[in-house]
């Protein structure tokens, strides 16, 4: 009801200001088009100069080229424009009540000195966007697009797949604009060849709510925009490959890309058994570890891109699908730091058996309905299911010789998880410049359900000799459901040439429910026992809260860039447990959250920025409710219902420079979070038994866990990335530092205890490319985290890890391949136990085929020694703990590989140069 109450009235105030300015309205719109190829020119700037007082307003055009001046009075107006790298435009126009669309098709302009072209440089920088030129970045014929992305400064791919620029990491990657297949970089980046790229756009890029009002409330997020060759956007591409080996190893891959200026259809499909969640790499270049235990997979995926309405709508469809069968065995050992755990050890060894299916699908419809509308909508589906096993066995020693316990424990769980949701976004230009109007509707609606087996077999001892055993065995169901509702209106208005206004309104309700029958199982006959009240849980919780506030900006374009805000929150909170008994409580929380923006340029290339916002993070369900969950008797844990919501203060300095002659560029960061009520786990232990509850008992050795509140928490990170290229040597140098300081607390046996972890990372990373037949790599990763506590008697703990990689791709005699990547991996000693090393070297050999070169065979090694390992070291503020699992070793693939290009229309293999 109060949704419904809610939804009613919101509605309303939206249609009551849409109706008050339903006037007629005139504008400045058009088309900028490149005259040789008739492809849009995006990011270009239109510059509108009203001739009675020279007043001038500066527009951008948009992905399809387009631009829309805001409302503007009748008179005489020159539009001018000249985007990089074309030939200037000005025309002179008169409004008189009416709208006028006008048609630039630019022409290319080269400048020329003494017969010499003089071309600009490799990078460029656009506002809040680096530009990279990749003509002088040279990869294998064929490569896929990560090859490429990581030769360009700042931008670094780690050994997972994970890309970062300029320290942040990306979190999507689009085509000409357009989301491509899917907006995870490790999918987009193995779907696109290197020969189609023209430039790589790095962005921080604005909310859309942000581009359309011209209200710039600072929010970024780091994008990749791959912009392609023009004569390449007509095209198809992708590979077709198979492998197989010894031992029954097997990779299988499928992508295939259709595009056009409007219309693009793709299809992924790839399965194997040896470890590759993105698709075997068949030339061997795989750095990865290959990820904990061994790994049979199958995923396809399929995405259909289009533009309808006169191209004003870009309509992205994507599903994927996936199966896991991941099969982990681990050795765990893990030594307490603090109170009267320390100098305990726990070792355990475990063995964990999941089989894992997922749907997803994702639609997006962005719509210009006109020169002053636009709706974006985004609905979603998804569905999980798990199959769980896992059996393990350990024991908890005191200082090494004396006996705590020792546990045999089995569980088997099964699992379903159903979302769907949608976000629904429409804004408007009103009767005056700067003025906008723009509502956002969200809804998510979750359901869960599982049932889990539970089985534990524990000893305990006192002074090293047997006590007494417990077992636990029972069956648990559960069921729940997370739904939500939020709405969004926000308002701008222009104060000046350079100060705008904005007022927002935000309406939130969420319903979370969760219901949990845990029965005893009585193993003599099969059947379920009596219900666990104390073990079981019917929980029911309501959070509304009602956010208002207003913001100002200053930004004066090159110059300056002021915004401060204030909004205020109220929220309310109710709890209801209706079962093993009843109790309601209620909670309100008032906030006070502002946010400031400042950024300075010094020049077009050099800035600083600081950006401060306080936010309110809410408790979670499992966090709220207060039954107690045995199922690994030795740490028994509960829930909290009296929590109250985060509130964190969060502060960011950045300073950027770029250097466009030498292709350089450096970005400094130090982040700020100070927390108030941060939610942080209490942990009670015991050297003897200790009754939790009736028929809970805590045995020696265990733990007992419950969340609280805690103040005075904060974190500190500073962090550095510098980018340059060194042409004469066609070397580039990545160069990626982090330190970072962390202050929590927790309570220990009723003791407040200060704990702190502290560290630091550096990478450095140099590759080189001669031409396309030799490109070489070179990187190195350090890492070393300290901790310390309150309650350790020793000063800290550290651990320590270093990584350096290598890798050489060679054509030989033109049509034979050779590639090598080499993985050195050290971990310092730790527990007791000597350093780790681990040598992972991957080579592939190749023969390319056919009159093109479009197929090769392949033979590729992994693991050529045989040595690799899946070793783990963790420092926390309470623990130290090294882990190791099983890894998939040496294996051989013989692979036949064939690359589909019909580029340009014509169907010919045109490679990078």
């Amino acid at each position: 009801m109060k949704i419904k109450l809610w939804t009613i009235l919101f509605f309303s105030i939206c249609l009551s200001l849409l109706g008050k300015n339903g006037q007629a309205q005139q504008y400045i719109t058009g088309k900028l088009l490149d005259n040789t190829t008739s492809q849009p020119i995006r990011g270009a700037s239109i510059t509108i100069i009203a001739v009675k007082d020279s007043s001038k307003v500066q527009v951008p055009t948009d992905i399809l080229g387009r631009f829309s001046s805001s409302t503007l009075p009748n008179g005489d107006y020159l539009v001018s424009t000249q985007p990089m790298g074309y030939s200037m435009d000005l025309r002179r126009v008169k409004l008189i009540g009416q709208t006028i669309d006008l048609m630039f098709k630019l022409t290319n302009a080269e400048i020329v000195l003494d017969e010499i072209n003089i071309s600009s440089s490799s990078i460029q920088v656009k506002g809040d966007t680096l530009e990279f030129d990749t003509k002088k970045y040279i990869t294998q014929d064929f490569a896929d697009a990560d090859e490429l992305v990581k030769q360009i400064p700042g931008v670094e791919i780690d050994e997972n797949g994970n890309v970062k620029a300029q320290g942040e990491p990306v979190n999507k990657i689009i085509i000409d604009g357009r989301e491509f297949f899917s907006t995870d970089p490790k999918v987009a980046l193995k779907n696109l060849p290197a020969d189609v790229i023209a430039k790589i756009q790095i962005i921080d890029d604005k909310t859309e709510q942000a581009k359309f009002s011209g209200f710039d409330d600072g929010k970024r997020m780091k994008v990749i925009n791959i912009v392609t060759k023009p004569d390449k956007r007509k095209s198809y591409f992708g590979k077709l490959s198979g492998g197989a080996g010894p031992d029954r190893k097997y990779a299988v891959n499928t992508q295939v890309t259709k595009m056009n200026p409007k219309r693009q259809y793709s299809i992924d499909i790839n399965t194997n058994n040896v470890n590759q969640p993105n698709g075997f790499a068949t030339r061997g270049n795989t750095r990865g570890r290959t990820g904990q235990g061994v790994t049979t997979r199958f995923n396809a995926g399929f995405n259909y891109l289009d533009r309808f309405f006169d191209d004003r709508m870009d309509f992205n469809a994507n599903y994927t699908y996936n199966y896991t069968d991941n099969n982990i065995v681990s050795q765990n050992k893990t030594e307490y730091t603090a109170g009267n755990r320390a100098n305990q050890i726990n070792n355990q060894d475990q063995l964990n058996s999941t089989y894992g299916n997922n749907h997803a699908l994702s639609i997006r419809a962005n719509w210009k309905i006109d020169s002053i509308q636009k709706l974006d909508f985004q609905p979603n589906f998804s569905y999980q299911s798990n199959d769980r096993n896992t059996s393990s066995t350990g024991n908890t020693l005191l200082n090494l010789e004396e006996m705590l316990n020792s546990s045999d424990r089995r569980n088997k769980s099964f699992g379903e998880n159903f979302n769907w949701g949608g976000d629904l976004t429409y804004m408007r230009r009103l009767n005056k410049p700067g003025r906008t109007i723009s509502f956002n509707f969200n809804g998510s609606f979750n359901s869960n359900k599982s049932h889990a087996e539970n089985f534990a077999l524990n000893s305990y001892y006192k002074e090293g000799l047997f006590s007494r055993v417990d077992t636990v065995n029972n069956r648990n169901y559960t069921m729940g459901d997370n739904n939500g509702f939020r709405s969004k209106i926000a308002y701008t208005e222009m104060l000046g040439k350079y100060s705008r206004l904005q007022g927002n309104y935000t309406f939130r309700n969420t319903a979370r429910y969760s219901d949990r029958r845990t029965y005893e199982f009585l193993a003599e006959t099969g059947q379920l026992g009596e219900l666990k009240n104390r073990l079981s849980n019917e929980f029911r919780n309501d959070f509304v809260y009602h956010s208002g506030g207003v913001s100002y900006l200053f930004n004066k374009k090159d110059s300056i860039r002021f915004q401060i805000g204030l909004d205020y929150q109220t929220a309310s909170q109710v709890n209801d447990k209706l079962f093993p008994n009843i109790l309601t409580t209620k909670s309100r929380f008032n906030s006070l959250l502002p946010n400031l923006n400042f950024q300075y340029n010094f020049n077009k290339d050099t800035r600083v920025e600081f950006r401060y916002n306080a936010k309110t993070n809410t408790p979670s369900i499992e966090q709220l409710q207060d039954f107690i969950d045995n199922q690994n008797p030795l740490r028994i844990s509960s829930g909290n219902p009296d929590l109250k919501q985060e509130y964190d203060h969060n502060l960011v300095v950045q300073f950027r420079s770029i250097n466009k002659g030498s292709g350089r560029s450096f970005t400094s960061d130090i982040i700020a979070d100070f927390i108030e009520h941060k939610i942080s786990n209490t942990i009670f232990t015991t050297d003897s038994a200790f009754t939790i509850a009736a028929e809970v008992i805590l045995g020696p050795g265990g733990q007992y866990i419950r969340p609280e509140n805690f103040n005075g928490v904060y974190n500190l990170k500073w962090q550095n990335s510098l980018g340059y290229r060194l042409e004469p040597w066609k070397l580039n140098f990545n160069l990626n530092n982090n330190l970072y300081f962390n202050q929590n607390y927790t309570l220990l046996n009723l003791e407040k205890v200060n704990a702190q972890t502290y560290g630091l990372s550096q990478r450095v990373g140099v590759n080189t490319a001669f031409s396309k037949d030799v490109i070489i790599g070179l990187d190195y990763n350090g890492n070393i985290a300290f901790s310390k506590n309150s309650a350790s008697e020793k000063s800290n703990y550290s651990v320590y890890k270093h990584t350096i990689g290598n890798s050489i791709a060679l054509t030989l005699l033109k049509t034979w391949t050779l590639n090598s990547t080499f993985n050195y991996l050290y971990n310092g000693s730790i527990l007791n136990s000597p350093s780790t090393t681990s040598l992972l070297w991957n080579v592939s050999i190749g023969k390319k085929l056919f009159k093109r070169r479009n197929a090769e065979i392949n033979l590729t090694v992994f693991d050529l020694f045989n040595d690799n390992k899946n070793i783990n070291q963790q420092v926390n503020d309470l623990w130290v703990r090294i882990s190791q699992s099983n890894a998939i070793t040496r294996y051989a693939i013989l692979s036949f590989t064939y690359h589909i290009r019909g580029l340009g229309g014509k169907g010919e293999a045109k490679t990078r140069r």
